[in-house]
């Protein structure tokens, strides 16, 4: 499992399987977001979700996102 955090706050904002991980590192064409972090907004969520991206994984990002133009996240392997 793989925890994502929003990372001004470190605040936790979703788990993800290995799976989800590994798509939105593809999908973010990032090559590991455990050693650096991305930066999303809504334009980015929308790209992920024409790609195809599964409805769980972008409710974790818009939840992260929230009411923000747009939010730095990192992840955390468990």
């Amino acid at each position: 499992m793989v925890r994502l955090y929003e990372t001004a706050t470190n605040q936790l904002c979703g788990t993800l399987s290995d799976h989800q991980y590994d798509v939105l590192t593809e999908g973010l064409e990032e090559e590991d977001l455990e050693e650096a972090e991305c930066t999303i907004n809504a334009d980015t969520i929308e790209l992920l979700e024409d790609q195809g991206v599964e409805p769980d994984l972008l409710d974790i990002l818009r939840a992260a996102l929230g009411d923000q133009p747009e939010v730095t996240i990192r992840c955390e392997r468990s």
